[in-house]
């Protein structure tokens, strides 16, 4: 009997001591966790100030540190989608802009700047589709229904272009000159 008591006894402690090493391990991975998002996060303010500096290598740089240090933080993504566009690298900002909105899909911005990427390559259809995603998302993005007029207009939808453009001039009459420009622009020969 006595064999038993201390069979349970020792079966007991080493739960315990179990639990408490289980515990501590969350406990540091936790913490580990939390620097870890902590520094991708810096990676990203700094990568931001760069880019406003007029400094995008070094902003890609540290967008990418980021994103080694996080590769769920869509926000690097995005951002790093919008400084590989400001360098003309179109394909590889619509593969940042996509893998961010696998990560986070209900950003209406990146929705917009993978159109703007999209309608840039030439790929209206799928310029359009990312604007829609960017309105449903954000039902007063009028600079998502400017654009998605614009595509529409190259895509020979004159009608359905007619319809965003009022939307957009509705919910922001400020950007009517600079549409008007641009469709003016798209009309010279």
């Amino acid at each position: 009997m006595q064999t038993i008591k201390l069979q349970a006894t020792n079966i007991t402690s080493f739960y315990v001591r179990c639990g408490l090493a289980i515990f501590f391990l969350v406990i540091t991975a936790s913490v580990s966790q939390a620097q870890t998002l902590r520094s991708a996060r810096d990676y990203v303010k700094r990568a931001n100030t760069s880019y406003e500096k007029g400094d995008p290598d070094q902003a890609l740089a540290d967008y990418s540190r980021a994103i080694a240090s996080n590769p769920f933080l869509a926000e690097a993504y995005a951002a790093r989608g919008v400084a590989w566009y400001k360098k003309g690298n179109l394909e590889q900002a619509i593969a940042d802009y996509s893998t961010a909105l696998e990560i986070g899909p209900d950003s209406a911005a990146t929705y917009y700047n993978r159109g703007i990427a999209r309608k840039a390559l030439g790929d209206l259809k799928g310029a359009i589709a990312d604007y829609n995603r960017a309105i449903s998302t954000a039902p007063r993005f009028a600079r998502a229904y400017a654009e998605r007029g614009l595509a529409r207009l190259l895509e020979g939808e004159q009608e359905k272009a007619a319809a965003d453009f009022r939307r957009c001039f509705k919910l922001d009459p400020n950007l009517k000159p600079s549409m008007e420009s641009q469709i003016a622009e798209m009309n010279r020969p």
